[in-house]
């Protein structure tokens, strides 16, 4: 599905809305968009990224988005916002390993 184009919208157009909203179709006609785009990231989180395994770890992804979502069109300072929406790796503890003995 392609979103709409200012010329297919004409008097409809609402450069808040789709900044806000997008202009794909089931979300800009929504009464009520919100509900539509949760349902939609809903839906690509659980068809698109879990079923075809592109993210090992859903709710870090998920958590990303998110993050994504509310910094759009702000600097960035990446570590931060790695920080805040990616799981730290739990890595076993290095054993030091020990010179072999000269005989």
């Amino acid at each position: 599905m392609h979103p709409f184009s200012w010329v297919e919208l004409r008097d409809r157009f609402s450069l808040d809305r789709a900044l806000n909203h997008g202009l794909l179709p089931p979300h800009y006609l929504s009464d009520e968009p919100d509900e539509a785009l949760a349902s939609y990231v809903d839906r690509y989180l659980t068809e698109e990224i879990a079923a075809e395994g592109y993210a090992r770890n859903l709710p870090g992804f998920a958590r990303f988005l998110r993050t994504a979502a509310v910094t759009n069109a702000q600097m960035l300072n990446y570590i931060e916002r790695r920080q805040q929406s990616v799981v730290k790796p739990r890595v076993a503890p290095r054993r030091a390993s020990r010179p072999a003995d000269k005989a």
